[in-house]
């Protein structure tokens, strides 16, 4: 615990606009941050996770894994996470 008695809670990431210019930041991450949103079922639970950096594939509290067989299928959700572990690769590699 903190000292004022709090649990840990994530802190907030300033928003990269423009993105800055470090090859592996726009090749990787952004990439990466992108392909949650071609997944529509995705888009009313990516900000509800409870780290704002939320990869959705081994974070606990994360609200998309919390609506598997519900709002978004079994299958949409294994291609998604195929194209994250697809997209990691391809940078480590580098």
């Amino acid at each position: 615990k903190d000292r004022d008695g709090e649990g840990f809670k994530p802190f907030n990431l300033p928003s990269l606009n423009p993105l800055p210019n470090i090859p592996f930041y726009h090749e990787y991450a952004e990439k990466i941050a992108e392909s949650q949103y071609y997944f529509k079922e995705f888009q009313q639970y990516v900000h509800k996770c409870y780290y704002t950096s939320c990869s959705h594939t081994h974070e606990p509290d994360c609200a998309v894994k919390e609506q598997l067989n519900k709002d978004i299928s079994e299958i949409r959700y294994c291609r998604y996470v195929t194209i994250y572990e697809e997209l990691e690769e391809k940078e480590r590699k580098k």
